[in-house]
Order: structure tokens, then sequence, then C-alpha cells
């Protein structure tokens, strides 16, 4: 198998001098044809191929010209540029098979360019630069295809004209073009003179989803064996020739400085340098160990402003418990007459659900590189959006972007935490402090207490179901901090706030999957002086315990079986409505398979794909076991079905931990938990055997990283309920 190349080895294998086919993206996002000096090749680049742990290189200054995205050289070799960020979800292996198969690669001949997205290089009307939102292959699925149908079409031509016979007739399948005279075939390679000739052609033809080959296969994930040998470079990994380490102390109280940096003594610790940043200090020295040691040890006394060290969990649930009772809300979505169809319902029901502050507990902790130099500066981290990280230095370091170059390294796990900045910017104003490169590494206490959350919120709902048991009236109120709002977008309703308890069509409200006639949704955006950020799932995360969990109280209410209970409110919704049906099939619903086991099920539609989850739970003496999860997805077209596999298991176990184990306290702004001690993550022996089905369709794909989160935490709420009668409407669960 093909590993991952770095940049370097590409540039090597395919640089001036060898003739090489490059299709790659114009500014408008549509395909043309480049030339080595359009993707910034120059001989200064084409070093020595580095070791299997060298520090991965990146593209030159955006100014150098456009991005390739695909090249294919003398030597039959494909190289496919990836614009994402590869954090374990297998990114670079699903996109790359989207330019493979409209091209017609054989996969063993494919590797894998890393490459950030910035410049041309992102394509146009895709969203936002970066790696969120399960975006990537959603966004990118059409001109990915479109780019490597491109380089199909020119290799065609090219066969076409060298055999003068028509286009038509010929193939593009395993690196060959096929249909030749007599049977005769000609790899890729040999046709890249004769292609690099021809126009760029108009109106190309894309593959009927009937033929594909590659897409629908699990095929080896590029990468795989630096995974399984331990070789594979992350953020932490990095090194840099003559680089110190750093380690960081922030402030115990929440907004918190230091106060008494000009007191603070190296002396006889054999650190080289303390250094401000913002939020607290670093020491710099000639290990990790010696400058954690260090900076923790040093008698250092920080502010306490007001509003951080006034701050509890406990006082800040009062106050969102006020706000759900309508205070300062904002309406978000009305359609019929909610009020009034709730006073004519026969039945009613109401709850109150909440959910903590919650950590991102990354496996790989903040870190990152920096070489910060009089006008220069280059980094080296694990980060989500380069573009954004190449921003904020540029600003904070009073430099131009284009003298600033972010080497994006591998993630050990992102989950939103790596699209924030901070650790990227305190590693680059160290290195200027110091006028060397170093290595910040961040504690797995300095990580989980001052990271950028996930919001507690409260929701209050209120429905009616009429005489025959259907939900007529659907009124929720929900209260929590606004991620937007804190990065500058003061909006009265955060979208991303809403998302699950609404739907977000871009960020227009729409209703949910669920038809009822009757609904009025409201929102308080409550401030509080915790950070908070995008967190995997984000709205989804907490807005679909609460409908999920409410839909299964409307069920017991109506005396209907919940599975039975959702289908009828999914007739308008014929994927829904699927995937429901199918999951009542493949978890044996109302049969569970653990014996003395008790069932629950959540549903979602996010990111334009549809998820629905069954668990088997038992409780004994009052702690819950999850036995089993069966989950059924229509994602559209599945690219790589085991790398959608593996993200909804890994998601489903995600849900779990934030369903059954985590929460983030805070007492006079100090937060309380420090490490998997008091933060716990889900251990193996806590995993249960999870079957994940496929409803197989050619609609356009929909996100799946982030998929399995939301349902899972009330599919275990409602299977407790269905075993012990008991309704648990806050998370983390505890009986």
């Amino acid at each position: 198998m093909k590993a991952l190349m770095t940049r370097r080895q590409f540039l090597r294998t395919t640089g001036i001098g060898i003739s090489a086919l490059i299709v790659g993206c114009g500014p408008e996002g549509s395909p043309e044809l480049l030339d080595c000096e359009d993707i910034g090749l120059d001989a200064e680049e084409r070093g020595a191929l580095p070791g299997p742990n060298s520090t991965p290189v990146s593209p030159a200054a955006e100014t150098k010209g456009t991005w390739a995205w695909v090249r294919i050289s003398e030597k039959n070799e494909v190289f496919i540029a990836i614009n994402k960020a590869e954090m374990g979800q297998g990114i670079t292996t699903g996109l790359a098979m989207i330019v493979a198969e409209e091209l017609g690669a054989d996969w063993s001949q494919v590797y894998v360019v890393p490459e950030p997205q910035t410049g041309t290089y992102h394509l146009s009307g895709t969203g936002m630069a970066g790696t969120s939102e399960s975006t990537s292959v959603r966004n990118q699925y059409q001109p990915l295809r479109e780019i490597g149908a491109t380089a199909r079409a020119l290799l065609i031509a090219a066969a076409a004209q060298r055999w003068n016979v028509d286009p038509e007739t010929l193939e593009a399948e395993g690196s060959q073009i096929t249909g030749g005279p007599d049977g005769s075939t000609l790899d890729f390679g040999a046709l890249v003179e004769e292609a690099k000739a021809l126009e760029v052609p108009e109106g190309i033809t894309l593959k009927d989803a009937s033929s594909f080959r590659l897409i629908g296969s699990s095929p080896a994930p590029k990468g795989l064996d630096d995974v399984v040998h331990g070789t594979r470079i992350y953020g932490i990994d990095a090194a840099v020739e003559g680089m110190a380490y750093a380690a960081i102390r922030h402030a115990p109280v929440l907004g918190g400085e230091i106060s008494n940096f000009e007191e603070l003594s190296l002396e006889g610790t054999g650190a080289e340098a303390v250094v401000m940043v913002p939020g607290g200090i670093a020491v710099v020295a000639n290990s990790y160990w010696k400058a954690n040691t260090v900076v923790q040890g040093l008698d250092a006394i920080f502010s306490e402003p007001e509003e951080g060290a006034n701050f509890s969990t406990e006082a800040y649930r009062e106050t969102l418990k006020e706000a759900i009772t309508g205070k300062g809300v904002f309406e978000a979505l009305s359609e019929g007459d909610a009020e009034n169809a709730l006073e004519d319902a026969s039945t009613t029901v109401e709850a109150e659900y909440e959910v903590p502050f919650l950590a991102h507990a990354c496996m790989e902790p903040m870190t990152a590189t920096a070489d910060v130099r009089a006008d220069s500066c280059e980094v080296w981290a694990p980060i989500q959006s380069v573009a954004q990280l190449t921003n904020t230095l540029a600003s904070e370091l009073g430099m131009k972007a284009e003298n600033i170059t972010v080497h994006r390294t591998y993630l050990g796990t992102g989950f939103g935490r790596k699209t924030e900045t901070d650790f990227g910017l305190q590693a680059a104003l160290i290195s200027k402090a110091v006028e060397k490169p170093v290595k910040l590494i961040w504690s797995r206490e300095e990580d989980i207490q001052n990271d950028f959350y996930r919001p507690a919120f409260m929701c209050r709902m209120n429905g009616g179901l009429d005489e025959d048991g259907k939900l007529s009236a659907w009124l929720a109120v929900s209260a929590g901090e606004s991620i937007l709002g804190e990065r500058g977008f003061p909006l009265p309703l955060d979208p991303v706030s809403l998302d699950g308890l609404i739907k977000l069509d871009g960020f227009a409200f729409e209703s949910l999957e669920y038809a009822i006639p009757h609904q009025l949704v409201s929102h308080a955006q409550v401030p509080s002086p915790m950070r908070c950020g995008f967190w995997r799932s984000v709205g989804n995360s907490q807005n679909t315990f609460f409908v999920e969990s409410f839909i299964d109280e409307l069920a017991h209410a109506a005396q209907r079986d919940p599975l039975d209970f959702r289908l009828n409110l999914l007739d308008g919704s014929s994927r829904g409505k699927a995937v429901v049906e199918r999951l009542k099939e493949e978890a044996s619903w109302g049969t569970p398979i653990t014996e003395g086991a008790s069932q629950g099920m959540g549903f979602c539609n996010s990111y334009e794909s549809f998820f629905a989850v069954a668990v088997e739970v038992t409780v004994e003496d009052g702690t819950v076991r999850v036995h089993r999860a069966t989950g059924v997805v229509d994602c559209g077209q599945t690219i790589h079905p085991d790398l959608v596999r593996g993200q909804l298991e890994g998601g489903i176990i995600f849900g779990m931990g934030a369903g059954m184990l985590n929460a983030i306290t805070v007492i006079e702004g100090r937060i309380q938990e420090s490490n998997f001690n008091d933060f716990p993550m889900p251990r193996m022996a806590d995993a249960p055997e999870i079957h994940i089905a496929y409803i197989q369709n050619e609609e356009a794909p929909g996100g799946i990283g982030e998929l399995a989160v939301g349902p899972t935490a009330p599919a275990i709420a409602n299977a407790i309920f269905a075993a012990t009668g008991e309704r648990l409407r806050s998370l983390p669960l505890a009986l």
C-alpha cells in the first residue's frame, strides 16, 4: 500500500524536469491545467527525501501560485492534494477516493499530499475554510468529482488522438486508458505529454453512480501503515533544529492575568526564560519536563477579576432556570398557533432538561511549535483552520499574512477545539520573546481547565396530544451561552445554539423532521465569563438530548411505543422514516438481544444525513451498563463504508462519555476538574457491542463525523426509563 506522502516527497518525485499532467482549481473553483510554476515548485524545495519522523513540509507561500489538486507523473503515479485536517476521521482517504474514482486511478498508485486550505486552493462556494461542521465531503464532493473527471477526459482525449479513434469508445480504469486497437491499453503516465497540450474540455460528464468501483468500497486508508508503526507526525512530534520547550500555567480564576511577573525568578531552576502570555505565564527550558516543573513551582500571583471570581455553575443554573420561564427570549420559529393548540390539547406534558459545560479533552493536548524571526513566522500545529491561525498571527505579531507560514500536522483528535488559535499564538509569542524556535505543550490539567467549553444549556418543553394521542402542540424555550456572540457576531439568536432544536438550512430556521402542526421555539442567550467554543456536534449535542427525551415522554403519555410514535411523526419524511423502520428490524426492537435489558432510542436529521440509534441497557444497584448499540444511517452516497462505520462508532462512544460521565463545574471562578480522574472517558470495558447498518442510495453525501453524538445520550436515558421508570432529564445521567 502506498503511504501518505509529505509535500517534499511529492516535490522530489514530481518536480521540475519530470513531465506531469496537473489539473488544479482556479479562483472560481473551475478545473484548469497547471504547470510546475503554478504550484510554487522551485529548485530549493526539491531537497532530499525526509526520514519517517521528519516534520511535514507545507507548500510555498500563497503568492507563489495555485495549489495542485491532482498530478499524474510519467511514472504513472497519481498525487492528490488534500486541503482538510486529518484528525482520525479518514478525510485524507475519503476526499482522495472522490478524485480517484472519477479519474479512474488505481488506488495502489495513489499518493495523498497534505495541503492547507488557503489562497485559490480553497474551492469557491464550498463553505468556510478549515475542517469543521462535517462539511469536508458534502461541500467538496461535486467540485472534486469535476476535477477528477477533467483529468480523465484529457487522458482519454490524448489516447484517442494517438490511436485515431472516437474518445467515446475509450474508458479510464486502473490508471490506464482501455479500448484501444486490438484491445491495447495505455498507462496514464504514457499520455502525460499529449494531455498537457490539450485544452481543458467544457461540459465534463461525471460518472453515473452505478458505475462506481472505488466509491462505496473500503480500500485500505492512506497512511494506515504510519499509524500502525507509530511514524505518523502529530503536532506534538514536530521538531525544528535548535528548538527549546515551553510549558504553560494559566490563571486559576476565569479571566485572570499574572500580577507579579517582574518578581518571578528562575534562579537555580536551570530554565532559560519566563514569558508572559495571554492568560498566564510560560517557562522555556531544554525539556518539557523541566519547563513544566519550573512553571508550576513559581510563586506566581494572578489577578481574580470580579466577574470570574463570582462565577459558579450552580448560580449559573439558577440564571438559566429563570431564563427558560420566558425572560429575555427571542422567537426562533413559529408555525401554526402552538399556545392555543396546547390549551386545546387532551393531554399536556411539561419537562425541563439541562446539560453542563463540557471540555473537549482531545487525546493530544494543545501544542504548537513556532519560529518567529524579525520579518517572518513559521508555525507547526495540529490546527483545524490554517487560515484562522494565520490571520490571528498576522494581527498579533504585526506581520503581513504572506510572511507567515503555518504547517498543519496531523491532529491527535480535534472535536472543534483545534479551530481555536490560542495555543498557536502563545507558541509564537514565546518564540518571539526568546528569539528561537519553541515547542509549547500544555499539560492535561492546563488543557482541561483552560478550554473553549461546550456551553451549558437548559430547555423547558411543553407538548400537547389530541384525543387520538397525536402530537399537536410543541413549545420549547432554551437558554445558554452564545458561541458566535463570543466571536464578535452579536446575533439576537445564535443559530448554532439552536441547531437540533430546530433545523438549520444555512442560517435559516426550519422545523424539525417531525411533522408537528403547531410549533413555537424560543431562545434566551445567557452570557458567562466561561470561554465557550465549538464542540463535536455543537448545538446537536444538547438539543437532540432535549428533543429525543421529550419525544419519548410524549410517546409514553400517549401510551404508544416510542419507535412507532416517531414513525407516525415521520410520515412526511421518506428518508427519516426509512431509517427508523430499518432500526426496528436491525435492533430487534421490542425483544432485546441482551437478556434482561431494556431498550431506548434516539433519532436525528443533521449535517444532511439521517441517523437513528437504539441501545440495550441494564441497571443493577444503580449502575447503568450499555450492552449493545445499533445504528442505522442514511448519509446519501457512502464514500468509504468502513470509515463511516468508524466515525459512527466513535460518535456513540463520545456521546456515552458526555451522557454518562462528563461535566465541568466551576466554584468561585475555578474549574474543578483537571484530568481524566475527574473528567473520565469511557474505557474499553464500558464500550458496548456496536452494529451499524446503511441505507444505500445515490443522494448527495451528508456529514458523518458529528452525527452519532447527539442521539446517544437520549437513547440511553430513554432505556433507563424503560428499565426503572425513572426519567432522567439532566446530563450526565445519574440514578
